[in-house]
């Protein structure tokens, strides 16, 4: 009996202990979109990967896309990986797979704007969470 018990505690042990190293329950991968996915391995570390090595690095808050473009949100991170309440954004083109540099709050009306986009339903990357393939 004693042996049962030990090996009980041991493999709950090592349950427990994988667990904590593991991803969280609260962690994804995937694409919302072909080509182009969310990735979060944190609360603060939501990141954007894609076609021709695009990256658009922690922290997005927000995304939204039609046929044409994607619009990113992006919320600076200290060097701890807190968030700064800073924020910039960038827009994808989905036509030639090209990254635009950041655009600051100030600016990127006009920047929509330029491009034709009135209005796009922008989603917090949790929203899209159950969507992703």
């Amino acid at each position: 009996m004693k042996t049962i018990t030990k090996i009980m505690l041991i493999l709950t042990s090592i349950s427990y202990i994988s667990g904590c190293f593991g991803p969280g329950i609260a962690d994804y991968d995937g694409q919302f979109i072909d080509g182009y996915g969310l990735s979060r391995s944190s609360a603060n570390n939501i990141s954007l990967y894609g076609i021709n090595d695009i990256n658009v690095p922690a922290k997005i808050i927000e995304l939204g896309w039609d046929e044409s473009y994607i619009v990113i949100k992006r919320e600076f991170l200290d060097d701890a990986g807190n968030p700064l309440d800073t924020f910039c954004w960038y827009i994808i083109n989905l036509n030639n797979q090209s990254l635009s540099e950041s655009i600051n709050d100030e600016n990127i009306d006009a920047t929509l704007k330029d491009i034709g986009i009135n209005e796009i339903k922008m989603y917090a990357p949790n929203e899209l969470r159950n969507s992703l393939y």
